[in-house]
């Protein structure tokens, strides 16, 4: 590509359409094409916006990595200027040859190209997530999982707007794309997004699967471990009663009464052993009858 301004700006092989990797160049051209609104406060958009402004067609479109610039068009019938991390190659625009001539051609074929870019790049985006998703089922981590949900959630609000931004191009009061003229690719296109905007639809539905079955499983393993508790604690409940019928009759000779005829019978002893070994015998029956040990 020939380059037109700064060492940055490069033009494609196609008159009328200037791609610009620099956003100052960028600025620049589109001052001089009459757009007097500042554009600059689109970088800072975290979201796909499109527009017509001052007679212009205006369109950005974020890349899902941050570290990447958003890629913004600003069409009308004389110009195409584009803002782009990375140039295309110029075979991309061979297949739009038939009609670059025609009123719109050149602002058609170029954000049908971004447009296709974003969409390939949306897919990879997605297919890494997936594979995070797929690492999720296998060994769930909740700041993982928050990490994920939050990139899912984005990913589909940006493939949500771009697919708008999509429709309202169809309309025929825009007049900066005529989307006539590559119809077919065009609905193959939009197939391509709704896709797209289905399977991020699923993949976020099933996150959410997955926390909820880890919900589950933790409250799971939370009852278990109270039924746990409270086994233990029925047991030493029982155990406790049990030691505690000796005691009570053991306890009896412990007090200072003057009347305690018993002392004074030679059996008397071996029989309060006696009546304490079958009161713990039957409180043992008991209690294992019921199950509470």
């Amino acid at each position: 590509m020939a380059e037109a301004g700064g060492s940055d700006q490069k033009k494609s092989p196609f008159e009328g359409i200037e791609i610009h990797q620099d956003f100052k160049s960028f600025s620049k051209a589109v001052r001089d094409a009459g757009l007097v609104h500042d554009i600059s406060s689109l970088l800072k958009l975290n979201a796909n916006f499109m527009e017509v402004v001052d007679d212009r067609l205006v369109i950005s479109i974020r890349n899902f990595d941050k570290k990447r610039s958003s890629n913004m068009l600003v069409l009308n019938a004389e110009r195409a200027i584009v803002y782009t991390d990375e140039p295309f190659p110029e075979g991309d625009m061979k297949p739009f040859e038939k009609f670059l001539q025609k009123p719109h051609g050149k602002s058609t074929a170029i954000t049908f190209l971004v447009l296709r870019r974003t969409i390939s790049r949306y897919l990879l985006t997605l297919d890494s997530l997936v594979h995070m998703l797929e690492g999720m089922e296998k060994s769930f981590d909740s700041q993982r999982y928050r990490s994920l949900s939050l990139k899912l959630g984005r990913l589909y609000d940006l493939i949500e707007q771009l697919q708008d931004i999509m429709i309202r191009l169809e309309q025929s009061h825009l007049k900066d794309m005529e989307t006539a003229y590559i119809s077919f690719d065009y609905d193959v296109l939009k197939a391509e997004g709704s896709y797209l905007l289905d399977r991020c639809k699923n993949r976020f539905g099933m996150l959410k699967d997955i926390a909820r079955e880890r919900e589950v499983q933790v409250t799971r393993e939370l009852n278990q471990r109270i039924e746990r508790l409270n086994d233990v604690v029925r047991k030493l409940t029982a155990l406790t009663v049990i030691i505690m019928l000796p005691n009570l009759v053991a306890s009896h000779y412990g007090m200072n009464f003057a009347n305690m005829p018993e002392l004074r019978i030679s059996w008397a002893y071996p029989a309060v052993i006696v009546v304490e070994i079958l009161l713990v015998v039957l409180a043992v029956f008991v209690f294992r009858k019921f199950g509470w040990i």
